[in-house]
């Protein structure tokens, strides 16, 4: 019974308890938009694994914003009656917020098709056989048997 209360959105009772949810709905909005931002730089730098480290932090605020976004969404009727400029106000910082998500999925995906390009390459570099190049027209030499090739990769990107 205490993890089904626990799971139900504040009951609003007035403007007070209207405009602090909205509030608090707003905040986790402004620092995780914040946090994408400094993620988006993070990776337009390519510091990729510095991004790498806001990832836990993300993870939290995203939570705690979709929990807040239910708690709006069961009193949506509610806020809009007892704080209609809260209200207002929750839609204008949620079309920014929707802007900087939009940047941030570009650039990670941007990342994604950067980093997928370089692996495909090394494989493709790595699998492709040496072959001794010969004199004139014709095959190549075969050559003695499969050559070993070492590949070096850096952690620090």
């Amino acid at each position: 019974m205490t993890a089904m209360r626990e799971t139900q959105a504040p009951r609003i009772a007035g403007a007070r308890d209207a405009a602090d949810l909205a509030d608090a709905v707003m905040e986790t909005m402004r620092t995780l938009g914040a946090l994408l931002d400094e993620e988006t730089a993070l990776l337009r730098a390519g510091k990729v694994s510095a991004a790498l480290k806001l990832e836990a932090r993300k993870g939290e605020l995203a939570g705690a914003y979709m929990k807040g976004l239910e708690s709006i969404k069961a009193n949506a009727l509610a806020i809009a009656r007892h704080a209609p400029d809260s209200m207002t106000a929750l839609k204008q910082a949620h079309e920014t917020f929707s802007q900087t998500i939009a940047l941030n999925h570009a650039v990670l995906a941007t990342a994604h098709a950067v980093s997928e390009g370089i692996v495909r390459g090394l494989a493709n570099e790595a699998a492709a056989t040496p072959r001794a190049s010969g004199y004139g027209p014709g095959p190549a030499p075969k050559s003695a048997g499969p050559a070993v090739q070492s590949i070096a990769v850096s952690r620090k990107l």
